[in-house]
């Protein structure tokens, strides 16, 4: 019982040491692993249907769930 209180408090503090660091612009989120023009890249061929995931996987040296996620993620600048 001790230790939940602990670790609902330790929970707390992060969480509100993170939004202190987001509202100051100190807090940097995890960075894409492939820059956009790559993403683009990537987009062209799978749509038309000339390579497959793993292909795209191997020439990126990326995992395939990394170009799952680019496929089906909007590209930047639309909603």
């Amino acid at each position: 019982m001790v230790a939940e209180f602990e670790a609902d408090l330790n929970h707390l503090r992060t969480r509100d040491g993170v939004a202190i660091a987001k509202r100051k612009g100190k807090f940097k989120e995890k960075q894409p692993t492939l820059p956009e023009s790559a993403q683009r890249s990537i987009r062209r061929p799978h749509a038309a249907g000339e390579v497959t995931l793993a292909d795209l996987a191997e020439e990126y040296r990326v995992d395939r769930s990394t170009i799952h996620r680019v496929i089906h993620r909007s590209p930047a600048g639309e909603a």
